[in-house]
C-alpha cells in the first residue's frame, strides 16, 4: 500500500454575520467518536496510529467533548496535567454528496490538529494545524473516498503554557455544514447617519449566479428593504436608510430595541433562499472619560452613563454542559445585580463568538473583549461587526492594529492597553 501525507491548504470560509438557515444542511458530529492517549509527540500523524502492531488503548465517547469529560465517562478522573500529553480522537466520515462541505468546530483547545485518513487509498491529509486557544474553527472539507475517517489530535502544550490552562478539546461539539448560499464573510456597518437616520451598509462576496440579492430589516411589524448592486467578481453592496428608526439602549437607560436583518437570494432558477444575518441596533456611543471614583463613562445615544463592569469568566467546559447554564440566563443575572459592562479578558478566548453577544444584544449588557492572541483578529472583527452590544475592544499598545480595529468596528471604541 502506497501511503501519502501532505499538508493541503484550504480556506476557512469564515462566515461573519451570517447565520445558519432553513435551508442549511446541518449533520452533527457529536456522536460515533473514538479517543486514546498518548505521550507528548508520540505519533506524528494517524497513519503512524495505524501502523502500530498494538495501538492504543481506544475507547467510545458518549460525545464528542472536552477530554476531562470523557475521561469522566470512563469513570476516570482527569490528571492534574492533561494537557502535557496528546489525545487523538477518530470517527469515520460518511461521504458527502457534492457540493461544498465545512466541518465546524464550536470551541477547540489543545493546540488541535485535524486530519482526513482516506484508509482504501492508504492517504491522510491534515486540514487544520490550529494555535492553541478556545478557538472555533471551520475548515472546507475536500472530496474524499467513502471509506474516510476524520482524525482530532490535542497536542500537548509546551513551555510556559504546560500546566497552566487544563481544558483540552473540543467543547459544544461538531458539525458537517453543507451552505445553502455559497457566500463570503460579509463586511457589516450599522449606524446613525444624523439624529434621526439610521443606515445598515452591507458587502459581500457570492460565489455563485443570482439574479438579486435584497437586504432587509424588520422590527413590530415594520420592514425596510433595499436591492443590494452587484459590483462584479460576484461582490454585491448596498446601504439601507432607516428613518427614525427605534435606538438600542443599554438596559440602565431604556430598551435594547434590535432589528432583525436578513438577505433574500434569487437564483437563476427564480427559487429564492434566505439568510439571516442576525440582530442589529442603532445607536452612538462615545467614550466620555472618568468618574471622580476612576469608573468609565460612556455617552450612548446622547446620554452619559457611568460603567459599573464586571470581569466574565466562560463556564468550565470540563465540568461538562449541563453546569454551563444558558448564557442568556448569565447575562439576566448580572444584570439584575446592576452590572452594565461585562468584560471579556483575552484568557476567555473566543467564546464570546455569538452566543453571548446575542445574549448581551438582547439584554441591554454592554460588552467590552480583549483580542484574542490564538484567533486571527480578521476573524474576530468579523463575528464583531454590527453588534450592538459591543462597547469597548481593548489591544495591545499597537497603533496600527488599533487603526485597522477602529476602521473595522466605527461604533466601538478601542482602547490600547500596554498591560
Amino acid at each position: 500500500m502506497v501511503t501519502t501525507s501532505h499538508l493541503i491548504s484550504l480556506p476557512v470560509p469564515a462566515r461573519g454575520r451570517l447565520r445558519l438557515s432553513d435551508e442549511d444542511r446541518v449533520e452533527r458530529l457529536d456522536d460515533g467518536w473514538w479517543w486514546a492517549g498518548s505521550g507528548a509527540g508520540q505519533w506524528a500523524s494517524p497513519l503512524e496510529v495505524m501502523r502500530l502492531s498494538q495501538g492504543p488503548d481506544w475507547h467510545p465517547a458518549e460525545r464528542l467533548a472536552s477530554v476531562a469529560e470523557m475521561l469522566r465517562q470512563r469513570g476516570l478522573a482527569a490528571p492534574p496535567e492533561i494537557d502535557r500529553g496528546d489525545w487523538w480522537m477518530c470517527r469515520p466520515l460518511r461521504r458527502p454528496d457534492a457540493g461544498p462541505w465545512i466541518v465546524e468546530f464550536d470551541g477547540l483547545a489543545g493546540p488541535a490538529e485535524l486530519w482526513l485518513h482516506e484508509v482504501a487509498l492508504g492517504r491522510e491529509r491534515q486540514l487544520l494545524a490550529g494555535t492553541d486557544g478556545r478557538v472555533r474553527h471551520r475548515i472546507a472539507l475536500p472530496a474524499c473516498a467513502e471509506d474516510a475517517v476524520l482524525w482530532l489530535c490535542l497536542r500537548a502544550r509546551t513551555g510556559a503554557a504546560a500546566g497552566q490552562a487544563p481544558w483540552v478539546g473540543a467543547w459544544r461539539g461538531a458539525r458537517l455544514i453543507r451552505p445553502a448560499l455559497r457566500t463570503g464573510a460579509p463586511a457589516l456597518r450599522v449606524g446613525m447617519m444624523d439624529e434621526r437616520r439610521g443606515a445598515v451598509v452591507l458587502r459581500l462576496q457570492v460565489r455563485e449566479p443570482l439574479r438579486a440579492l435584497t437586504m432587509r430589516l424588520s422590527r413590530g411589524g415594520r420592514s425596510h428593504e433595499v436591492a443590494l448592486a452587484e459590483r462584479g467578481e460576484g461582490f454585491w453592496a448596498g446601504q439601507l436608510e432607516v428613518e427614525s428608526p427605534d435606538r438600542w439602549w443599554p438596559h440602565a437607560l431604556g430598551e435594547p430595541a434590535l432589528h432583525r436583518l436578513t438577505l433574500h437570494a434569487q437564483r437563476p432558477d427564480g427559487h429564492e433562499t434566505m439568510l439571516p444575518l442576525g440582530p442589529v441596533g442603532f445607536r452612538t456611543l462615545a467614550l466620555s472619560g472618568r468618574t471622580p471614583d476612576g469608573a468609565l463613562v460612556l455617552t450612548v445615544n446622547g446620554r452619559s452613563l457611568p460603567l459599573r463592569c464586571a470581569v466574565w469568566s466562560p463556564p468550565d467546559p470540563s465540568g461538562g454542559r449541563e453546569q454551563a447554564g444558558p448564557l442568556r440566563d448569565q447575562v439576566a443575572r448580572a444584570r439584575r445585580c446592576g452590572v452594565d459592562l461585562l468584560h471579556v479578558p483575552a484568557s476567555a478566548g473566543v467564546d464570546a463568538a455569538d452566543a453571548l453577544l446575542d445574549a448581551c444584544d438582547a439584554e441591554g449588557m454592554l460588552l467590552g473583549h480583549d483580542l484574542c492572541a490564538a484567533d486571527p483578529v480578521g476573524q474576530q472583527l468579523m463575528r464583531w461587526q454590527g453588534r450592538a452590544a459591543l462597547a469597548l475592544v481593548r489591544t495591545p499598545a499597537d497603533a496600527a492594529l488599533a487603526q485597522r480595529i477602529a476602521q473595522a468596528l466605527p461604533e466601538a471604541v478601542c482602547r490600547a492597553s500596554r498591560g
